[in-house]
């Protein structure tokens, strides 16, 4: 997203959250923030941080921190802990320990980063704890 998709977002929450600029700030503050919102988003399009805005409207009256837009947009683009490792589980059921090929996305990040073959030495339970802890770590890293 660039500064002046940047410029509409925060408009968009201006708009919707008349409380969020209930006090005046600096035409340089202005430029200021608004940079900071494209370079927080510079990796997604302006179509993804609107959508994650509707989705934050539908469930909160304040307006969003940059960090509860890109928890929506972690949301939407990738399965929860529990359902990563589902695909884990299934996975390894399908094809043991060499399951990497069968993986993509953040799933795939978190079971190179989990080294998927220790699972072997752990009982399900602890397992499934930990590579849930390193999956939500990659999501949010």
């Amino acid at each position: 997203m660039n500064t002046t998709e940047a410029a509409k977002i925060l408009k968009r929450i201006e708009i919707l959250y008349p409380q969020f600029n209930s006090s005046p700030i600096s035409d340089d503050d202005v430029k200021e923030l608004i940079e900071i919102w494209a370079d927080s988003f510079i990796a997604e399009s302006f179509e993804s941080v609107a959508t994650a805005l509707k989705m934050h409207v539908k469930k909160s009256k304040y307006a969003p921190t940059i960090a509860e837009l890109k928890a929506e947009l972690i949301k939407r683009d990738n399965p929860t802990p529990a359902e990563a490792w589902q695909i884990i589980d299934k996975a390894l059921g399908a094809y043991g320990n060499n399951i990497y090929e069968h993986l993509s996305g953040k799933v795939l990040e978190a079971a190179k980063k989990f080294r998927i073959s220790y699972l072997g030495a752990m009982d399900q339970g602890e397992a499934q704890k930990a590579f849930m802890k390193a999956y939500t770590e990659v999501l949010y890293d």
